[in-house]
């Protein structure tokens, strides 16, 4: 009979990994495999976007100034006034929480006949910012 357990914990951007692995041998004819995994992720987020515009107003094509523009017509300089920009800075996290369980069995039924079969299930769960969504 072999029996194994294994336990592991990362930290990547505050993520928690809990595995268990059991493999239980009870006869050189039966394998069976049992895996656990359970994630927890903290993922915080940032957005930044940045707006650029101005306002037209009566001077030059499109309130452009001091245009200046080099023998082959090409507009090398400018200048625009009234000319703004905004950046916006936003906090976003996002928690994700994963469980996931499997069992392996393969059976050695007769000398030429193999029996293998294979369970799972998962479920994962995400909020980002009072946003819940599961599966």
């Amino acid at each position: 009979m072999i029996i194994g357990l294994r336990h592991t914990d990362a930290r990547t951007f505050q993520l928690g990994i809990q595995q268990v692995k059991v493999q239980w041998q009870p006869t050189d004819d039966l394998d069976m495999n049992l895996d656990l995994l359970y994630t927890q992720l903290e993922s915080p987020g940032i957005g930044v976007a940045q707006t650029n515009y101005h306002r037209v107003c009566c001077s030059g094509p499109g309130g452009l100034t001091n245009i200046q523009v080099a023998d082959n017509n090409v507009v090398t300089a400018f200048d625009l006034p009234n000319y703004t920009t905004e950046f916006l800075n936003r906090e976003q996290k996002a928690d994700t929480n994963t469980f996931a369980i499997g069992l392996n069995t393969v059976w050695q039924a007769l000398d030429n006949l193999e029996l293998e079969a294979d369970l799972a299930y998962s479920k994962a769960e995400s909020t980002r910012d009072n946003y819940v969504s599961g599966s």
